[in-house]
């Protein structure tokens, strides 16, 4: 509080689902093709939309022409595991916000920590539960959406403030060009400090050096 109202209505309308909903697209990459393809149908049944990449050097390209928002990628691959790939794609400004989600035999947990100390969000084991597939990818995708639509508001209120912040300037310069030709100018007083601060002309008029900008209270009225 005090509350944006704008904002507020924005978020509630999120959360009761009354702005039109964007289906999830989610990158699959393994190069076991009839795995891959039993976890598309398992998403598309959950109305999640899909594309399945077998050859983990395509996927770059596919990310980028396709942008989804998760990445489903085995670890164990041939020519490209998915270590390897997670790596490449953080190094990518584009997608540090992008979810990650493992999927591999891998039971060892040291291992699994090291996936996910390269950029993974979730690691799942092999042959992984229907529900929790879908459970982490839907879970991945809201957070993710929900930082991105942050990410986008806050350089919206960057770029806001900074043409603020040029429009003052350029309103500044042009009080103080008229003040310094016409041979005026203001002064303020800080009624707590007794601080005074006073624009480039009232120096000169009150017998100060020109590019003195503050004095105290008392050595004001003393000038006067």
């Amino acid at each position: 509080k005090p509350v944006n109202t704008g904002k507020l209505v924005q978020t509630l309308s999120g959360l009761t689902n009354r702005l039109p909903h964007v289906p999830y697209r989610v990158l699959i990459v393994d190069d076991d093709g009839e795995l891959a393809d039993y976890y598309a149908t398992l998403l598309h049944g959950a109305g999640i939309l899909t594309r399945v990449i077998t050859e983990p050097l395509k996927a770059l390209e596919e990310l980028e022409d396709w942008q989804p928002d998760l990445i489903i990628m085995d670890v164990y691959m041939p020519e490209c595991n998915g270590l390897e790939l997670a790596s490449i794609i953080r190094q990518d400004d584009k997608y540090t916000t992008m979810p990650i989600v493992f999927l591999s035999s891998e039971m060892d947990i040291s291992k699994q920590l090291y996936a996910l100390d390269l950029g993974g969000d979730a690691f799942l084991t092999k042959p992984v539960d229907q529900q929790q597939l879908l459970s982490t990818v839907v879970a991945r995708v809201k957070r993710s959406r929900w930082l991105i639509r942050l990410k986008h508001e806050l350089e919206m209120s960057l770029q806001k403030n900074e043409i603020q912040r040029k429009e003052i300037e350029t309103k500044e310069e042009r009080l103080r060009s008229s003040q310094f030709f016409a041979g005026i100018g203001t002064w303020d007083l800080n009624l707590n400090s007794r601080d005074m601060y006073w624009s480039e002309k009232i120096a000169p008029l009150l017998g100060y050096k020109e590019k003195t900008t503050s004095a105290s209270y008392e050595a004001f009225l003393a000038a006067i």
